[in-house]
């Protein structure tokens, strides 16, 4: 049995490590509250950058954003594991 998941923003919290980079790249002290208040996917807009500004960020940030220390969510590595011991008794 195999089973897969989409893990950013499932499993890794992607967008908040993101926001924390743009913070340090930008200078800006945004406090995490504004992260929790964004209603859309992109994260730009706190840092009152047009959509053209935040796609170039974004693309500019993603080695940074994909390939540094990405926090799981509290208990998904747990949950992972434990799936793996219930699938492996398949």
């Amino acid at each position: 049995m195999r089973i897969g998941f989409d893990i950013d923003d499932t499993l890794i919290q992607l967008r908040k490590h993101a926001f924390g980079i743009y913070k340090r790249k930008l200078n800006k002290d945004l406090h995490d509250d504004i992260f929790y208040g964004i209603d859309t996917v992109e994260i730009h807009r706190p840092f009152e950058m047009t959509d053209e500004e935040g796609t170039k960020m974004w693309q500019d940030s993603r080695p940074e954003i994909y390939f540094t220390n990405c926090p799981a969510y509290e208990h998904a590595i747990e949950v992972l594991n434990e799936l793996v011991m219930f699938v492996s008794c398949f």
